[in-house]
């Protein structure tokens, strides 16, 4: 394979050539260094797997390189932007997840809790962690993660080139935000409704639901006409702006819009049933950490193309904890959250509009006509979270009665064998909320709170305490896989 001439001064665009194909080397070194330094759980086999992706994205560039070597300048520049992309989606997507980071940004309990309820939707999955600037925990499953690449690689990727890692592995990436990376309200979000995502992207529930939203054509035309008039740009100078409609053919705009309206279709569709699936298994309190998320970032009434508005799925999780029985209940830990998810309920009631375009608008309006279509589908998918009831309920005030004391509901006492089995998120997160909502009181006295900054150091030892449940329910629950210690989970979890 010959290379690039070296002879006479040389080109601009060949400079640009030899920098981009520097980078790649570059990210290879990166990776090579991380490799030496003792990897975290699931690292090595990501490392393992880039290193192998970089060498065939500088095989194929220096094979198509030559290849093309008298083209065009302007055709080795989109050549040269083609494989930016590439170490690009490298660099951006997976490198942050081999960073070094403090336990304090990244909390173990977190790590077990993750790994064991990812591993019980697909037992063979590498789970990696990864705090980042973002206020909103994401999953990103990636099946066959070489085989994408090499996909985009062909025909220059070496001839014997075959992705090494084992043939349908899954990779998850979890990122969370590091500011709450101790937060219990995020962890219930990350622990039920992203792990949901990944139970819906590997069963293909929302995607089974698209026909629910299928635009009828007399509202895709309203669409249409709708964007034809909106401005390009924002208002300014003293001219009319221009509109999408004087700039484009409506058969362009319709395009466009059918695009869109897929994703925004999908993206909410997916969001939903997460959503359906952890109140389900997490019960009022996913319902709860939502609400208390939703209130200081400025969505609970804004839509977006990748989310709906807070207060629309709230609405629908309140329908489906009703059907759960929730509001069955008057006394005790659940009547606490009962009364606690009837103010909740009368916030939802606010008759303040939506905020969003008009293709987010008509969106919430195919919601609410297919809700019913959508709970029965979730409810059929999962059957386990039928209720508040039985083990699952005792559980929820054993563990608020925990807390009350000052003790950590790692375990739950099995009252007629007299032994101890792990405590269930789900338990641990509802008695959580349960006793923010009523029982402070009791914390503050225990520990001698009386000032404002002795409250808000109770508030921060209760989140330790909690996560410290976590973490030793996490740990009982290994040691009686090890002994063979049945966990003895109740209705109401999604473990």
């Amino acid at each position: 394979m010959s290379g690039p001439n070296l002879s006479g001064p040389r080109e601009p665009v060949e400079l640009f050539l030899d920098n981009l194909e520097g980078e790649i080397c570059a990210l290879e070194g990166v990776l090579q260094s991380k490799e030496v330094a003792v990897p975290q759980r699931g690292q090595k086999e990501l490392i393992e797997s880039l290193l192998r992706v970089c060498g065939w994205i500088r095989y194929a560039f220096r094979a198509e390189r030559s290849e093309r070597a008298r083209a065009s300048a302007d055709v080795l520049i989109k050549l040269g932007e083609l494989y930016r992309i590439l170490i690009g989606e490298v660099q951006r997507e997976f490198l942050p997840y081999l960073m070094e980071t403090d336990e304090a940004y990244c909390p173990p309990e977190v790590g077990l809790a993750v790994e064991r309820l990812v591993r019980r939707i697909e037992a063979d999955s590498v789970v990696l962690l990864h705090p980042s600037e973002s206020r909103i925990p994401e999953i990103r499953p990636v099946r066959d993660l070489e085989l994408w690449f090499l996909e985009q690689l062909r025909p220059y990727a070496p001839s014997d080139a075959a992705p090494a890692e084992k043939q349908g592995r899954l990779f998850v990436f979890l990122s969370y935000p590091q500011v709450m990376a101790r937060s219990p309200l995020i962890h219930t979000i990350v622990l039920s409704h992203e792990i949901e995502h990944l139970e819906d992207w590997n069963r293909g529930l929302s995607a089974e639901l698209s026909s629910a939203m299928d635009l009828t054509p007399k509202d895709f035309e309203a669409l249409v006409q709708d964007l034809k008039s909106r401005p390009m740009f924002g208002k300014g100078g003293t001219l009319p702006p221009v509109t999408f409609g004087e700039r484009f053919t409506e058969e362009e705009l319709a395009a466009g819009l059918a695009h869109r309206w897929t994703e925004v279709r999908d993206n909410w569709l997916a969001e939903i049933v997460s959503d359906l699936l952890a109140v389900r298994n997490f019960g009022p309190a996913y319902f709860f950490a939502l609400g208390l998320w939703s209130l200081p970032v400025g969505v609970m009434y804004r839509h977006s193309d990748s989310h709906p508005c807070s207060r629309l799925r709230l609405r629908l999780m309140a329908h489906e904890l009703r059907s759960m029985g929730l509001t069955h209940y008057s006394a005790g830990a659940l009547g606490t959250a009962r009364a606690h998810f009837d103010q909740w309920n009368a916030l939802l009631e606010d008759p303040q509009p939506t905020k969003g375009e008009f293709i987010h608008q008509l969106a919430e309006w195919y919601v609410d006509h297919a809700s019913r279509r959508i709970r029965e589908a979730v409810r059929a998918a999962s059957p386990a979270g039928s209720g508040l009831t039985g083990a699952g309920k005792d559980d929820i005030a054993y563990a608020v009665r925990l807390l009350r004391h000052g003790v950590p509901p790692a375990e739950i006492l099995q009252p007629f064998s007299r032994s101890l089995r792990a405590c269930g998120l789900a338990a641990i997160f509802n008695a959580y909320f349960i006793f923010q909502s009523a029982h402070l009181g009791d914390l503050y006295e225990l520990l001698g709170a009386k000032s404002d900054k002795e409250r808000r150091e109770a508030l921060v030892k209760l989140d330790k305490l909690v996560l410290k449940a976590v973490e030793g329910s996490e740990v009982k629950r290994v040691w009686d896989e090890a002994t063979e210690i049945p966990s003895g989970e109740g209705t109401l979890d999604a473990d």
